[in-house]
């Protein structure tokens, strides 16, 4: 008996338990703790993954499910992302106003994270794609401040516009493929700079790398935690999933584009602004005085370290397989240990530890997503890193692995801010004890970054390259140099230049203009005032005029519209 059916539970099981909460809302706070369960079939079929599925009822070539390394993977991602920030907001948002309006977009995000990932056709992918887009909008404006509401309008006008680039590049590579919407047919098909111009900025508008990342800083801060967690660990990487699935970084010989363009072309440039993404986020991350906000832009920073992934996986196509590992080895770490941290920021406001251990946890619950971001040896990030150093010293392109040291001290010194902040949120935690069940939930969560390497086969092979000394050398000292440089400025209190600090997003004043063009009528507005006493006076005259002959007049203008219409008939 095939299970192919089971792909079709992967996005419809949150929607159904939508429509029960719709129907059912007295029920919501039964049914609350327990509806991070929705994401319980994705992680099945992660796990084992039946044949694909055609839901037929769709459009010709809908098909969803694959049992590559890159479904399964990010699918495990995503799924147990949301299944834990789902369970930890179950408690934190508990007595949170509008809490129907925010599971409804939370489930609606999550099927379409969940689509988007298990598609193996564009359209598909991008229905997926934007209901998690447009859903996410609840998310960011959930608390209802000026702050949110000024995040939501940008990021809702970003991601319309990102939708409209995508479904532009989708249609023109269609087109290429002969019409074809599927993926597999896409990669025979030629693609155009255009083409891949329009996906790119579609796609990394979602992804959030330099300069597309305008909606992030301020979306992270706005959001309740657990939406903070889902959006930057698994929703703006639906961004660079979507980037490598579209644009293919090899070239096909029989129908290559007529001036010989291909992905290469464009390589050095994406590794080039993936590197100042990852030095502009920390720049500008350590400016800010917001734990969240830090956070949002240390996303940005690590963001562009996945976009150099991509460039270099487009110039190395012969090593497009164990690039892949590396971007999968990468995107899981980031995504698990950034949403740890952001839950912290609501931890560790929720009260106080009341025991020895509850403060041994919190501190090492911090501190290991944290350093694991950095690169701590034994952990998911020196598994990402060495599986990226070994890559760049194997295709003999020593010129970029020093900007990758750099990197590293700069990342150490912006989550150590990071850190500082989140401590410093205690100060104004609640003088209650801290929720055992939000403990204890963000406790795992925090420990995925240290225990992932020791479960998951492709980052513990990755790992296993950092055993040698002198790889644990190498992967210690720019952490040990960037903790000496925070710790050195922290004591000394220097401050960036002013201009960084005060620097605005530009972006906003040009959203408050459109919206306030977008409110105007676009033709000027005009009255037609009609005379009674006139409209009565000519209405009378035409009811004494059809008085008498109506049926001999009415049998003419017959007569003469059939005639007209022959005329024309007979001339056409």
């Amino acid at each position: 008996m095939s299970l192919s059916f089971l792909w079709l539970t992967v996005p419809l099981t949150p929607l159904l338990i939508l429509l029960i909460l719709i129907s059912f809302p007295r029920s919501l706070a039964r049914l609350t703790p327990w509806l991070w369960l929705s994401c319980l079939p994705a992680l099945l079929v992660a796990v084992m993954p039946p044949d694909s599925f055609r839901p037929g009822i769709l459009w010709p070539g809908a098909s969803w499910g694959g049992s590559e390394m890159l479904v399964t993977s990010w699918l495990g991602l995503t799924a147990g992302l949301w299944a834990g920030a789902g369970a930890y907001a179950a408690s934190s948002m508990s007595g949170s106003k509008h809490l129907l309006r925010f599971w409804l977009f939370w489930l609606l995000a999550l099927s379409g994270n969940l689509l988007l990932i298990i598609a193996q056709d564009a359209l598909s992918f991008y229905v997926g794609f934007s209901m998690m887009s447009l859903s996410a909008y609840g998310l960011v404006i959930h608390t209802g401040t000026s702050a949110a509401r000024r995040a939501g309008r940008l990021y809702l006008q970003l991601a319309v516009l990102g939708e409209v680039l995508l479904l532009s590049g989708i249609l023109m590579q269609a087109h290429a493929a002969q019409g074809s919407f599927m993926f597999s047919d896409w990669h025979n098909a030629p693609l155009q700079p255009l083409t891949a111009l329009t996906v790119l900025a579609g796609l990394g508008l979602k992804a959030g790398f330099w300069p597309l990342h305008v909606w992030l800083p301020l979306a992270h801060p706005a959001a309740p935690a657990p939406a903070s967690a889902v959006l930057s660990g698994a929703m703006i990487k639906a961004g660079i999933f979507g980037i490598w699935i579209f644009l293919p970084n090899f070239a096909v010989p029989d129908v290559a584009t007529p001036s010989g363009w291909t992905l290469a072309d464009w390589s050095e440039a994406a590794m080039l602004t993936g590197l100042f993404s990852a030095f502009y986020g920390v720049a500008l991350g350590l400016t800010r005085t917001d734990a969240k906000q830090v956070l949002a832009y240390s996303s940005v920073s690590q963001m562009g370290y996945l976009l150099f992934i991509l460039g270099l996986s487009w110039q190395l196509s012969v090593q497009r397989e164990t690039l892949l590992v590396v971007l999968l080895v990468y995107a899981v770490h980031h995504g698990v240990a950034k949403a740890a941290l952001f839950l912290s920021a609501d931890l560790l406001k929720s009260g106080r530890p009341n025991s020895r251990l509850q403060s041994v946890i919190l501190v090492s619950g911090l501190l290991f997503p944290a350093l694991a971001l950095c690169g701590l040896v034994f952990s998911s990030g020196a598994a990402a890193k060495a599986g990226l150093k070994d890559v760049l010293e194997n295709a003999a392109m020593l010129d970029w692995l020093p900007w990758l040291q750099v990197g590293a001290v700069t990342s150490t010194i912006l989550l150590t801010r990071a850190c500082y902040l989140l401590f410093n949120l205690q100060e104004k935690a609640k003088a209650e004890p801290i929720p055992r069940q939000r403990l204890l939930i963000w406790a795992s969560m925090s420990m995925a970054p240290v225990l992932l390497p020791w479960l998951w086969s492709p980052m513990n092979q990755a790992l296993q390259k950092t055993l040698a000394v002198y790889k644990l050398v190498e992967l210690s000292w720019p952490i040990a140099l960037g903790l000496v440089i925070a710790i050195f400025v922290i004591w000394r209190r220097w401050q960036l230049p002013v201009f960084l600090a005060h620097m605005n997003n530009p972006f906003l004043r040009y959203s408050m203009r459109f919206t306030r063009r977008s409110k105007k009528a676009l033709l000027p507005a005009f009255d037609v005032s009609l005379s009674t006493k006139r409209f009565r006076a000519a209405e009378r005259r035409m009811n004494r005029y059809w008085q008498g002959g109506t049926v001999n007049r009415s049998a003419a203008l017959l007569v003469g519209f059939m005639l007209v219409a022959a005329v024309f008939m007979l001339v056409l």
